[in-house]
């Protein structure tokens, strides 16, 4: 027995002539089709009046259509917005791009946290660092090492930290 959900409707009827159980719909077919539903209602007469005199089944076809039309994708943060993961392949790929190693790349994209006495050091040395003016002239002045070695404390500092030992 199958945990596939029931398929009814146009879907049935293609998978029936096709022998092939259909796709899943996109959030874009999704989207597209409940605009294309609320234009329809939008556009009767009857139902627009049922709609204006709070009757329940109208309103209730006008939430669903429209919570529908707005749905975020999945794991986004706001509608519209950047997911972690998201976040982190960029960061992820500008690491790739600058030449750090595939351990830090693969480190920034999976996200795997950095122990808390390592967070502690790299505020350390980001201090010393930045506490010594040579350094921060050859970094500003886009000295390659200095930078690198930023990007790395950075990556430490912006990063999730675990508090077990590793």
């Amino acid at each position: 027995m199958t945990d596939a959900p029931a398929v009814t409707g146009d879907l049935a009827h293609l998978a029936m002539v096709t022998g092939q159980p259909p796709a899943a719909p996109t959030l874009a077919d999704v989207r597209a089709t409940a605009q294309a539903e609320l234009d329809g209602l939008k556009c009767s007469p009857e139902w627009v009046k049922a709609y204006m005199a709070g009757e329940q089944n109208a309103r209730a076809d006008f939430q669903r259509l429209t919570e529908l039309i707005a749905r975020p994708p999945p794991g986004a943060t706001m509608a519209g917005g950047v997911t972690l993961e998201q976040q982190r392949n960029e960061q992820a790929d500008y690491c790739e791009s600058v030449g750090l190693s595939p351990g830090v790349v693969q480190q920034v994209r999976e996200g795997i946290p950095e122990t808390a006495m390592t967070y502690k050091q790299a505020v350390g040395l980001k201090k010393q660092l930045m506490a010594d003016p040579a350094f921060v002239d050859r970094a500003l002045k886009g000295g390659q090492a200095e930078r690198e070695k930023l990007l790395l404390i950075d990556i430490i500092l912006s990063g999730p930290i675990t508090s077990e030992k590793r």
